[in-house]
C-alpha cells in the first residue's frame, strides 16, 4: 500500500517544487531529509566546490552553479525556498530577490523562504514570508560577529594556546620561510607543513598538543559542523514550512541538554527591501555615481547589479556588456552634475533581473 504523503491542509508532498540553496553540511541534511519525508520534486544550488574536510558531512555531490547566474524564470518553478548557506551576503541576496519579485496578487507569487545556520550544536531556523514578515535584511545589523583574531605581540612572543601557535606559523614563518610562495590553503603540503612548524611551537612553549584538523579550522577560519545539529535544523525546517508562524526564528542549543527557543523578529520601518521601496538617501554634493553604486545600492541596499534610470533615461546598466559599455562615462560623474541641482530627484532602481527594487529621492549634503 502506498505511503499517504498529502495533508489535510496541504497538497500533497510529491507536488510541492521546492529548492534547496546550498548544499554543505546542513543543505545535504535537508535533501536527505525531505527525501525520506516524502518529498519527490527538489532541486539543488551551490556555487562551492568538494574539498576533503567536507566529506564527514557532506555525502550528495552534482555540479551546480551560482544562485545570482540563474533567470526570473527558472526561480518562479518553485513553492518553498530552503537555504543552507554560510555566507550572509548569499542570505541577503535571497532575501532580496524573493521581496523584490514577490507578487501578492498572484497565485503562487509569494515563495516562503526557510533559512537555517548550524554551528557545532548550536542553530537557528528562522522563516521569511516575503512582504508578510521582516526580511533578512531586516536584522542584518544582528551578524556583527566577526572571526577571533589575536594580537601579533601575543602570537610572536607569548603564545598560550594551539590557535596562538597556528597562527605564527602561517601569518609569521611561512613569509619568512617562502618569501615568494603565498600560502596556498587548499594544498595539503602547505597545510602539513604548518601544522608540524605549530606543533614545535606549541612544544617549545609547552602547550598541549592538537590534531591537524584544527590546523585547518584556523587557517581557513572554519565554523565546525556537527552532523546530528544539521539534521535537527532540517527537521525543524520540515515542520514549519507550511507554517506562517508569529514567531519566525526559532533557536537549538544542544551543548549542555536541549535548550530551544523562538521569538518574533519585527520589520523594521526603514529596510530598504521589504518596506515601501521609497528612500531618501544623502551623499555629499562632490560624491560620484560610482560612489552611489557601490556604497549605497550594492552595500548597504544588497542590490548585487543595479540599473539606474532617470525620468530622461538610463543612467547606468550593469548588463548587457555594450549597454554598460555605453554608460560606463556616468560612473565617474558627479551625482550634482548628472541630476542637476535639484533637491527633490528621485532615481529608479532595478536590479540586475529587471525587477523594480527601489525609488531613490537624492538629498545633497
Amino acid at each position: 500500500m502506498p505511503r499517504n504523503t498529502s495533508t489535510r491542509s496541504g497538497p500533497r508532498l510529491d507536488t510541492i517544487n521546492i529548492l534547496i540553496i546550498g548544499a554543505g553540511g546542513l543543505g545535504c541534511e535537508i535533501v536527505k531529509n525531505l527525501v525520506m519525508t516524502g518529498f519527490k520534486r527538489l532541486t539543488v544550488i551551490d556555487m562551492d566546490t568538494v574539498e576533503l574536510s567536507n566529506l564527514n558531512r557532506q555525502f550528495l555531490f552534482r555540479v551546480c552553479g551560482k544562485i545570482e547566474d540563474m533567470s526570473d524564470e527558472f526561480y518562479d518553478e518553485f513553492d518553498l525556498v530552503l537555504c543552507g548557506l554560510d555566507s550572509i551576503e548569499a542570505r541577503r541576496w535571497v532575501s532580496n530577490h524573493f521581496v523584490s519579485t514577490a507578487d501578492p496578487d498572484k497565485q503562487g507569487g509569494i515563495k516562503p523562504i526557510v533559512d537555517g545556520a548550524v554551528e557545532g550544536l548550536r542553530g537557528n531556523v528562522r522563516v521569511i514570508i516575503p512582504t508578510v514578515t521582516s526580511c533578512y535584511e531586516c536584522t542584518v545589523s544582528l551578524n556583527s560577529a566577526q572571526p577571533e583574531s589575536y594580537p601579533i605581540c601575543t602570537i610572536a612572543n607569548t603564545p598560550r594556546c594551539p590557535e596562538h601557535c597556528i597562527e605564527w606559523a602561517y601569518m609569521v614563518e611561512w613569509p619568512r620561510q617562502y618569501p615568494d610562495s603565498p600560502l596556498d590553503k587548499d594544498n595539503q603540503d602547505h597545510m602539513q607543513w604548518v601544522h608540524e612548524v605549530a606543533l614545535r611551537r606549541a612544544r617549545q612553549f609547552g602547550i598541549d598538543e592538537f590534531d591537524y584538523g584544527r590546523t585547518v579550522g584556523v587557517v581557513k577560519r572554519v565554523i565546525p559542523s556537527f552532523a546530528p545539529t544539521n539534521s535537527a535544523i532540517a527537521a525543524y525546517k520540515l515542520a514549519t514550512q507550511d507554517a506562517l508562524p508569529s514567531n519566525n526564528y526559532l533557536m537549538f542549543n544542544g551543548i549542555e541538554g536541549i535548550f530551544i527557543s523562538s521569538l518574533s523578529l519585527d520589520k523594521r520601518e526603514d529596510c530598504p527591501v521589504c518596506q515601501s521601496g521609497h528612500r531618501t538617501v544623502r551623499v555629499p554634493r562632490d560624491a560620484v555615481l560610482r560612489d552611489l553604486v557601490s556604497k549605497t545600492l550594492k552595500d548597504e541596499f544588497c542590490i548585487a547589479s543595479p540599473s539606474i534610470w532617470l525620468d530622461t533615461g538610463l543612467l547606468y546598466a550593469p548588463a548587457p556588456p555594450r549597454l554598460e559599455m555605453q554608460t560606463r562615462k556616468n560612473l565617474d560623474r558627479r551625482i550634482s552634475e548628472v541630476l542637476g541641482d535639484g533637491d527633490d530627484t528621485t532615481l529608479t532602481v532595478f536590479d540586475g533581473a529587471g525587477s523594480k527594487a527601489l525609488l531613490l529621492a537624492i538629498k545633497f549634503e
